[in-house]
């Protein structure tokens, strides 16, 4: 799939990784030197979505002071990535259609076609073929994006994946906090494959991520992350989410205030670093319970699409 040019559809549910996938095909490929750029479909309304894929040019619009070049150019010689592209709407699918068909676009207000060269790697949660069969996606865009169709399976169904997958965090993490390279004891890793991973690898990159900054000494086990597992194995919540259930000095908190403690980390920070916590596991638990809809996540945590969008990519939820 990376050594050619062709179109993709990366199908599977919220949190499975479907834009890590996106960004391997793009990283093998023969554009890996070029840019990769990524849109989250349903993050802005029609009109907003139209100027940022195809641009626009001075006074198209009110508020349009400039001249503005589009995603399909900014990813020129490289990859475009546009995720959530069942969201879209049928308007904006027939200009994709005709983008994607005659390899060029034509800015908002400007009757000049501009020619590019990006590969399209698109991706969804949503049933797809179900949506064409309602006529909430076009037939002919979709056979474009499918030339080549992968469907990445939910955490519970590769489970075998977990360990690697665990280990892989482990040492991003590690590398991205100045942390000391720990270990996943047998046991910690056995407690992992039992769950059943309703937030996918987003809930499980979230949960070693944590535990990177909260566990003490070379290993991460059972013992030290006993209240964490237990309240989420086999899919249930309980309560498995840190901070959010015990605002009293457990054992997991202690050890963690000591590590900043331990580094002279100002009272701001700490304060800060504990609001980023709550906030990160705050907008997964609420993903997960409305099917990653970005709307109704908005809606429920009472900001805008474009507030909630901006804290995913700040938090680094994929």
């Amino acid at each position: 799939v990376a050594s050619n040019d062709s179109s993709v559809l990366i199908e599977g549910e919220s949190g499975t990784g479907k834009e890590l996938v996106a960004r391997a095909i793009h990283t093998e490929g023969s554009r890996k030197n070029r840019p990769f750029i990524a849109i989250h479909c349903n993050a802005i309304t029609e009109s907003l979505l139209e100027s940022e894929l195809f641009g626009h040019v001075k006074g198209a619009f009110s508020g349009a002071s400039s001249n503005k070049k589009g995603l399909f150019l900014e990813a020129d010689s490289g990859t475009l990535f546009l995720d959530e592209i069942a969201d879209v709407s049928l308007t904006v699918q027939a200009k994709l259609l005709r983008a994607i068909q005659e390899k060029e676009i034509k800015p908002v207000g400007s009757s000049q076609s501009i020619p590019f060269d990006a590969r399209i790697i698109a991706a969804t949660n949503k049933p797809i073929l179900q949506l064409l069969e309602k006529k909430l996606f076009r037939d002919d865009l979709y056979y474009r994006l499918a030339v080549v169709t992968i469907s990445v399976p939910a955490l519970r169904d590769r489970k075998d994946d977990i360990p690697l997958l665990a280990n892989h965090f482990l040492k991003k993490y590690a590398g991205k906090n100045g942390e000391a390279l720990k270990k996943l004891s047998e046991d910690y890793l056995n407690e992992l494959t039992g769950r059943d991973w309703p937030g996918n690898v987003r809930e499980l990159e979230n949960m070693i991520e944590r535990w990177v900054i909260m566990s003490s000494g070379n290993k991460i086990d059972v013992n030290s992350t006993a209240q964490t597992l237990s309240g989420n194995r086999n899919g249930t919540n309980g309560k498995g989410m840190p901070f959010l259930s015990h605002f009293e000095f457990s054992d997991d908190q202690q050890i963690w205030i000591d590590h900043f403690i331990k580094k002279n980390t100002s009272l701001k920070l700490i304060s800060d670093a504990v609001a980023g916590e709550v906030e990160k596991i705050v907008i997964l638990k609420v993903l997960g319970e409305v099917g990653d809809n970005k709307a109704e996540a908005a809606r429920r945590l009472g900001i805008s699409r474009p507030a909630l969008y901006k804290k995913i990519k700040d938090h680094n939820i994929e």
